[in-house]
């Protein structure tokens, strides 16, 4: 009866996932890359868990999982509603099994919304390391607060819990690597690369200079164009502006043919 009652409850947690998808963001349930990539997202922080607490005995070894993963990647791919959401749904299942479950769901909950919050657009490596630092810091104070809640006193307090917290930060700025991993393997697009598309130093952006100087100029000018009206209306910048800068480079293989690169030769 133990087993079935966790049962019904993992069950009923990630049906409530899912039915927001199904009511907030319907085009991801019709894309099967993107139901892959929640499911296997939960998978790894879930079956991490389970497996340290069967292996170990040891409910202070669970702070050692990076839970603050699965907001990451999701609000570097998706949003941040997404993102709370599912790690809301991902800790309760977790908490199932963990022996102080009120504990765990407090520091839990706070280190994700606040590594949601400290995020928001990553566009570089740089802030995932910011963004550890955050959720180290809301580790030890969401613990130590904890504790003088509950005992009234520093007594209590367990100081290995805040080696493993400095574990856990070490394996949140690790996320680039899983980040890497799931965009190669689900054709998903990060802002991070879109930066790396728009740095107009790349050979191919320099090699697009040389050939045809005339639409590079005129890539450059649409593109910042394009940036300033997506500002205005709240759209995609960067997905914008990378999209504006590559929107003639087929030109590159035959520039002679354009206007804009004839230097007043043979026309």
């Amino acid at each position: 009866l133990y087993l079935v009652g966790c049962g019904v409850s993992i069950v009923l947690l990630l049906s409530l996932f899912f039915l927001y998808l199904y009511i907030y963001r319907r085009k991801w349930l019709d894309d099967m890359r993107h139901v892959l990539f929640f499911a296997i997202l939960l998978c790894i922080v879930i079956v991490a868990s389970y497996l340290l607490l069967s292996y170990t005995q040891r409910m202070d070894f669970i702070y050692l999982v990076p839970f603050v993963w699965v907001p990451i990647i999701t609000r570097v791919f998706y949003d941040s509603r997404t993102a709370v959401f599912l790690h809301v749904v991902t800790m309760c299942i977790v908490s199932v099994a963990v022996p102080n479950p009120y504990q765990f769901l407090l520091i839990q909950l706070a280190a994700g919304i606040v590594s949601v919050i400290s995020l928001r657009d990553m566009t570089q490596r740089a802030q995932l390391a910011t963004t550890a630092a955050f959720v180290l810091l809301t580790y030890g104070v969401m613990y130590t607060a904890f504790q003088l809640m509950v005992h009234a006193g520093f007594s209590q307090l367990d100081w290995r819990l805040y080696v493993f917290f400095v574990v856990n930060a070490v394996l949140v700025v690790c996320a680039y690597g899983l980040i890497f991993l799931f965009e190669r393997t689900f054709g998903l697009l990060s802002s991070i690369t879109l930066v790396e598309l728009t740095n107009v130093n790349s050979n191919l952006m320099l090699q697009f200079a040389e050939q045809a100087p005339g639409t590079f100029q005129h890539s450059m000018q649409v593109s910042n164009l394009a940036t300033e009206a997506a500002k205005r209306i709240g759209a995609k910048v960067l997905l914008v502006r990378t999209g504006a800068l590559y929107h003639d480079i087929g030109k590159m293989s035959h520039p002679e043919y354009f206007i804009e690169n004839q230097a007043g030769g043979y026309n």
